[in-house]
C-alpha cells in the first residue's frame, strides 16, 4: 500500500501537473497569435518550460525520452528561460507597481540560457556548475516579484491577490519538501517523494486565474463601451 501511494504522488499525479501546463500553454498560444498579447505569451512561455522541466523530472518520463546529454541541455535550458516568463507577467499586470526592470531581467535570464548551454557544448564550462548563479538569480527575482505584490495588494490590485496565493501554495509546498528533506523521522520512501508539483500548480493556476480575470474585464469594458454608443 505504501509503494503504491509513492508512486501516485511521484509519479502519475505530477505527470498530470505536467499535462495541465502544457494544456495551458497551448491554450495561451492562441491569444498571442490573434492579437500578439504580452500576458499570453509570457505565461506560455512559462508554463512550456516549466512543463518540459516538470517532465524531466518525473520518472515517468524515463518511459517516453532516453537520459542523453542533449536531452539534460534542452531541460536545464528550458528551467534557466523560466523565469523570463515570470518576468514578463509580472510587467504585463503590474505596471504601475514595477520598480526593477522586468523587460531587461527576462532578457538578462534568456541570455543565461543561451550561453550557459553553449559553454556547456564548447567544454568550457559544465553545465551542472551554472545551477547555482541561475539559483542565486531566481531568488533575486523572486524577491523582487513578492515586493512588487505586497504593493500591488496595498494598492487593491485583484491580479496581485490571486497571484499571491499562488506564490503562498508554491512556498508552502516547498518548505514542505524541505521539512520533510531535515526530518530525522521520515523513513528513505518518504524522502523521495516531493509536493514541489502540486506547489508549482497552484502557482500556474494562479497565473490563468489573472489572465481569466484580465479577459473578463475587458470583456465588461467593452460591454460598457458598446452600451455607451
Amino acid at each position: 500500500m505504501r509503494l503504491i501511494r509513492y508512486i501516485i504522488l511521484n509519479s502519475f499525479g505530477p505527470f498530470v501537473v505536467i499535462i495541465i501546463c502544457f494544456a495551458l500553454a497551448f491554450g495561451f498560444l492562441f491569444p498571442v497569435l490573434a492579437r500578439g498579447d504580452l500576458m499570453s505569451g509570457s505565461l506560455s512561455l512559462f508554463l512550456f518550460c516549466t512543463g518540459i522541466w516538470l517532465f524531466a523530472l518525473n520518472p515517468v518520463s524515463r518511459l517516453f525520452v532516453r537520459d542523453l546529454p542533449a536531452w539534460t541541455s534542452f531541460t536545464t535550458f528550458c528551467l534557466f528561460l523560466s523565469p523570463a516568463g515570470v518576468a514578463l507577467f509580472i510587467r504585463s499586470i503590474l505596471p504601475s507597481q514595477i520598480f526593477w526592470p522586468s523587460r531587461s531581467a527576462a532578457m538578462g535570464f534568456l541570455a543565461y540560457a543561451v550561453l550557459a548551454v553553449f559553454f556547456d557544448f564548447a567544454g568550457l564550462f559544465a553545465l551542472h556548475r551554472t545551477i547555482l548563479p541561475f539559483n542565486l538569480l531566481a531568488l533575486s527575482l523572486a524577491c523582487f516579484t513578492i515586493v512588487q505584490l505586497v504593493r500591488g495588494v496595498r494598492a487593491g490590485s485583484p491580479e496581485a491577490r490571486i497571484l499571491a496565493a499562488g506564490i503562498a501554495v508554491l512556498l508552502f509546498f516547498a518548505v514542505h519538501d524541505m521539512a520533510l528533506v531535515f526530518s530525522a523521522s521520515s523513513g528513505v520512501l518518504e524522502l523521495r517523494v516531493s509536493r514541489m508539483h502540486y506547489g508549482m500548480l497552484g502557482f500556474v493556476l494562479s497565473m490563468a486565474g489573472v489572465a481569466a480575470y484580465r479577459w473578463k474585464r475587458m470583456q465588461h469594458s467593452l460591454e460598457d463601451y458598446s452600451r455607451g454608443l
